[in-house]
């Protein structure tokens, strides 16, 4: 597996079934097509489940947010996975946070900064830029691998 923008797996290290156990793990739901479906709503146009899988020529892509999923599928089907790590860490920087942050918003940063990835999803007004500007000076680079999810509501 290589761990860059997104989890890859070379299709011909792995049998379809796997293949497709981890493609599946990267469908969810689409709550756009049950709220409509409640409402009698046509859903002619809304997808029942949306799958953010990539399926490349050599290759299986899933979000990074799966990672934790993979490792617990693989695991438990005795499958060993060596991990190549080829995520861009950033450009080192020297930077100080002037601001002041809220309890909430110290909470989150102290939350994210125990991961190595995350996302801060949080409503409007809540301070997500300020609480990532917070992040970046903590972590002392620029590319943050926790981020804030502008416009989350």
């Amino acid at each position: 597996m290589t761990l860059a923008n997104q989890l890859y797996f070379e299709k011909a290290q792995l049998p379809q079934a796997m293949l497709n156990r981890l493609i599946r793990l990267a469908a969810f739901q689409n709550p756009a097509f049950y709220r409509a479906q409640a409402r009698g709503f046509s859903v002619w146009d809304k997808p029942r489940i949306i799958g953010r899988a990539e399926n490349c020529p050599r290759h299986i892509a899933l979000p990074r947010r799966c990672l934790d999923d993979v490792m617990t599928l693989l695991r438990d089907n005795d499958v060993t996975c060596d991990i190549r790590d080829e995520r861009y860490a950033g450009e080192p920087l020297v930077v100080s946070f002037a601001g002041t942050l809220r309890d909430d918003q110290q909470t989150a940063v102290a939350d994210l900064l125990r991961h190595d990835t995350g996302i801060l999803h949080a409503p409007t007004a809540f301070g997500k830029t300020v609480t990532a500007a917070a992040m970046i000076a903590r972590r002392g680079c620029q590319h943050a691998r926790a981020r804030a999810s502008p416009g989350a509501a």
